[in-house]
């Protein structure tokens, strides 16, 4: 009897399993066929390329730099810090590799640091000067001097055009115990920790900075290796630098063959 009983619940378990996959199978030939039947609506803003609004437009815009030519960016959120601007990320590290500082005195210290100074005055003067007046002041937050030197575990706010990302927007879980969370995680990485490996724009693999402090040494930052993992490097090494901006959220865009010779992608009107 036990046997018969064994018996019929297998065969209920299988049959149910079926129905599943049959529902499972029906369901998506209707919504594949629903999704035909909706017009596919072309971006025309930046907000609408967004990583966190949709995620099948590409999530890439280019835009013309005045020595590398039409560069690939990112667009990795459209409400950085709650501000309600787009935040975008070069897809690829710049030509030209930099230390995070030169000077041993609060070498690791992101303010008025190396980098800082570098994204604020040459790298935006790489950008054309009408994008440049577009990108918005961003309230990017930093591990304040105190928490620097061991006080308090406080951090500060600072308004920059250009800027670097942190090891807590970057960590794919989040940062772990004992760092100071400067910013929130970001979806476009947590979704997918892979995407913190980038290369050149040649292929080769390259590490990248982060504006974190190691807190674990005052000559020693926070970086991305090349193999994508979260690691330190001291600040006097050069390293690849991907900047960061945010755009205002109604922005242009439009299909353009001029940045890709022979395919359209999307480029700042």
């Amino acid at each position: 009897m036990e046997k018969k009983r064994v018996v019929a619940a297998a065969a209920i378990l299988a049959a149910t399993a079926a129905g599943l996959l049959v529902l499972a199978a029906v369901t998506g030939i209707f919504i594949g066929f629903v999704s035909k039947l909706i017009p596919y609506k072309q971006p025309e803003t930046l907000n609408e390329l967004a990583y966190t609004v949709n995620k099948r437009n590409g999530n890439t815009v280019y835009i013309r730099e005045e020595t590398a030519g039409y560069q690939p960016y990112l667009v990795v959120d459209n409400d950085y810090n709650g501000d309600g601007n787009v935040l975008l990320l070069r897809k690829y590290v710049l030509d030209e590799r930099q230390p995070y500082h030169t000077y041993y005195q609060r070498a690791a210290y992101y303010e008025n640091s190396n980098l800082d100074d570098y994204l604020s005055n040459r790298y935006l003067d790489t950008l054309q000067e009408e994008l440049s007046a577009r990108i918005v002041q961003s309230s990017i937050e930093i591990i304040a001097m105190s928490a620097y030197y061991g006080e308090d575990p406080d951090t500060i706010h600072i308004e920059r055009k250009a800027f670097l990302l942190s090891f807590s927007e970057m960590a794919p879980r989040g940062s772990p115990n004992g760092y100071i969370h400067e910013g929130k995680p970001l979806k476009y990485f947590y979704d997918d920790p892979g995407r913190m490996a980038v290369t050149d724009k040649n292929g080769k693999e390259s590490g990248w900075w982060l504006r974190t402090p190691s807190m674990a040494g005052d000559t020693v930052a926070i970086a991305v290796g090349s193999d994508g993992r979260i690691g330190f490097a001291a600040v006097d090494n050069y390293i690849g630098v991907r900047p960061a901006f945010c755009l205002p959220r109604d922005v242009g865009i439009e299909e353009s063959e001029e940045a890709v010779s022979g395919e359209k992608v999307y480029v700042i009107k």
